[in-house]
């Protein structure tokens, strides 16, 4: 992918943070993009999950600002998205890719809480059978059919299928390896895809109370972010990532915020490296 380099002074900066980053500052509401409008930006680089963020600083009379009356799905929407955007980070900063299905025999499990506490004992036993720790991220579903939940789940490491069968012990484990339909970090961004998918249908359905977790990760293998803080034309900015967190390479994807018409928040862009 190619973009075009802007000409203008080089960024002021200021000092950069690391921290562990789990929310997208993107999504507030959006904004117009002006490639010849100087802006603060702010910019969030996610070096393990080889993404930056760049949220401008400067609103506009566009900006939405605070009221007291709640769009429920609107709500629902930016919430589906910011665990999207988690799940995202998480699969790609730990590689995973290898995605299992668990299910349960018989009539199935209608009962969420029995789900977490068998999901919860399968991860404990898996543990104590493997030579390492292990990232991974899982999902429940509800069967459309009414045999209760499934489980959608994705480890950073290889696992054997029967052990995974022999250790999960309520049913059946199926296996879907992406490594075969793409390379890279699109191998975990797919996964996440894949996860984020079935995390949408729990905020569609309502099945899982409001405040309950839609998914749950591995504990300490969060990515960590750096921040700081860039003034430039949007362009320059852009330069300025690829440079400082791309090591010059150019990225695979770049979004903007200005290919939406309807994008009514503050400017944002983001880039994406393979």
């Amino acid at each position: 992918m190619s973009i075009e380099h802007a000409s203008g002074a080089t960024p002021a900066r200021s000092r950069v943070s690391s921290e562990s980053c789990t929310s997208k500052p993107a999504q507030q509401a959006p904004l117009l993009d002006s490639a010849t409008k100087l802006q603060l930006w702010q910019v969030a680089a996610y070096g393990g999950a080889s993404e930056v963020t760049l949220v401008g600083a400067t609103p506009t009379p566009h900006f939405r600002e605070k009221t007291d009356f709640v769009d429920s799905e609107r709500s629902k929407a930016v919430a589906h998205q910011r665990a999207r955007t988690k799940v995202r980070r998480y699969c790609v900063h730990n590689k995973i890719f290898r995605m299992f299905t668990l299910t349960y025999a018989g009539e199935g499990e209608d009962s969420l809480r029995e789900v977490r506490r068998d999901v919860h004992q399968f991860i404990e036993s898996l543990r104590s059978r493997l030579p390492k720790q292990f990232a991974y991220v899982w999902v429940p579903e509800l069967h459309k059919t009414g045999h209760g939940w499934h489980v959608h789940i994705g480890f950073d490491q290889f696992v054997p299928q029967n052990l995974l069968s022999d250790v999960w012990g309520h049913g059946f484990v199926s296996a879907n390896d992406l490594r075969k339909k793409a390379g890279g970090n699109g191998s975990a961004r797919r996964a996440a895809g894949y996860l984020s998918k079935y995390i949408g249908k729990t905020f569609e359905s309502g099945a899982i109370p409001k405040g309950s977790h839609r998914y749950e990760v591995a504990q300490g293998f969060e990515p960590t972010c750096a921040r700081e803080r860039v003034q430039a034309l949007p362009q320059t900015a852009i330069n300025h990532c690829i440079s400082t967190y791309g090591h010059g390479e150019i990225p695979s994807y770049i979004w903007r915020s200005s290919e939406l018409p309807d994008w009514t928040g503050p400017p944002v862009i983001m880039l994406q490296w393979a």
